[in-house]
Parts: structure tokens; C-alpha cells; sequence
């Protein structure tokens, strides 16, 4: 077996490394994530939010986070799920409703809610997205 990495002792002061182990980990088992989810550090659990193995629970529990970038991180992830996105496309942050609307499991309802946000940037995104579905309610 190879060394197992102890992710609650790592130093977290090496960001590429933090990203390496924990984001890009596909070894982690959905324990393990789940665990790294209530990690005391935003770092660790924004990273975790990236891991394309987190499970929707994860991800939705995760998106309640204080932190702002390990909700934008939940909103970047391909594996969350529109009802989790619709919730975060009325986050306080505009970065992360930006996100919501880059994300393809997003919605077409909500995209165009998205379309009137008080962000131009989310609102151009969302503009954009609504164009490329074609316009019809996907």
C-alpha cells in the first residue's frame, strides 16, 4: 500500500500541494471527503468542493459555507446539482453566482433569473448561456 497522506495534519501553507492531494485526489474515498468537509481550514474545504469525487451531499452541505470561495468552489463543480445551484445563485457574492451561471448543471429557470442579477458580469454570462442552450427552456 502506498503511504496514505494524513490530509488532517498537513500543513496548509502550500497551496499546490493542497491542490494536488486533496482536489485532484481520485484515491480519496467519499469517507474520507466527507470528513475533509468539516475540516477546521476554508483552504482544505474549498479544495474538497473542487474533488470531482465529492458527493452531492457533500457539495450541498459545502455550499452553506461561511467562506466565499468554497462556495464558488461548490458552484465550479460538475457534479452539483441544479437544486444546489438554484440556492447559490442568491449568494451575497457575485463571483459565485457568476459560477452558478458557468455551471452547465445549471438551470435554464434560474439562468435567467441570473439575467437581471445586479452584476453586469453575471448577467452577461447568463445572457451568453441562454444563447447557447438557443434561447428555449432546456
Amino acid at each position: 500500500m502506498k503511504n496514505k497522506i494524513d490530509y488532517f495534519n498537513l500543513q496548509t501553507q502550500n497551496r499546490m500541494e493542497l491542490v494536488e492531494k486533496i482536489a485532484i485526489d481520485e484515491t480519496l474515498k467519499r469517507e474520507e471527503i466527507a470528513e475533509l468537509a468539516e475540516h477546521e481550514s476554508s483552504m482544505v474545504r474549498h479544495f474538497v468542493a473542487q474533488n470531482q469525487n465529492a458527493t452531492e451531499e457533500v457539495l450541498a452541505r459545502l455550499a452553506k459555507d461561511a467562506c466565499f470561495e468554497v462556495r464558488n468552489s461548490v458552484a465550479c463543480n460538475g457534479n452539483t446539482s441544479s437544486r444546489t445551484l438554484e440556492k447559490l445563485s442568491n449568494d451575497c457574492n457575485a463571483a459565485v453566482r457568476y459560477s452558478v451561471a458557468c455551471n452547465h448543471n445549471t438551470s435554464y429557470e434560474v439562468l435567467v433569473r441570473l439575467m437581471h442579477d445586479t452584476e453586469e458580469v453575471v448577467r452577461r454570462f447568463a445572457t451568453m448561456r441562454i444563447k447557447m442552450m438557443g434561447g428555449n427552456n432546456q
